[in-house]
């Protein structure tokens, strides 16, 4: 049995809650609430602990919204599969907030362009793209005004990081915020 190297993975990587499988709307409040509580254990700044439960929170949402493995289970309600993951991290004694998902290559550039364009704000850039993106309508094809990652970062303490990488045959996107 591989039960000690896990366990041993588990406290070298300073890893403090982590969650694999399926995400629909009610487990995502599940998961996001038990990360909290866990967080609460550890962590005595009250403010500090509901930016990463906010910032999981939206990072759940894109799961369910754009994972590659996201299946209709009702009238407008998904289910995806994802992971998610909080640690303690060396930087600014905060905690790394991190999801991982399945996507469509085509996405790739996409996902990059809009990280990429949010971390290159500074402070007045920042409040004048969230007037823009507040006066564009949403299109069809989204679920909101395309905010998820502007919220996320507006939370983290350092830009975000993401990678994109294959496994078993399958695209995978991950994001990371320093909270």
């Amino acid at each position: 049995m591989h039960t000690q190297k896990i366990i041993k993975t588990i406290d070298e990587s300073k890893i403090l809650f982590i969650y694999n499988g399926l995400l629909y709307q009610e487990m995502l409040v599940a998961v996001a609430s038990k990360a909290k509580k866990e967080l609460l254990l550890r962590e005595t700044n009250a403010q500090k602990v509901n930016k990463i439960y906010e910032s999981l929170i939206e990072m759940l949402h894109n799961v369910i919204s754009y994972s590659k493995q996201k299946h209709e289970i009702s009238s407008g309600k998904f289910e995806s599969k994802g992971s998610c993951i909080i640690v303690k991290s060396d930087l600014n004694d905060g905690y790394g907030v991190v999801c991982v998902n399945t996507i469509e290559p085509a996405n790739e550039g996409e996902i990059k362009r809009r990280i990429d364009t949010i971390n290159a704000l500074n402070t007045s850039q920042r409040k004048e793209f969230l007037k823009e993106q507040l006066k564009k309508i949403a299109s069809p094809d989204t679920r909101g005004a395309g905010l998820g990652f502007f919220e996320i970062s507006r939370r983290s303490h350092f830009p975000l990081r993401y990678d994109f990488f294959t496994l078993e045959k399958e695209r995978y996107f991950a994001i990371e915020a320093i909270i």
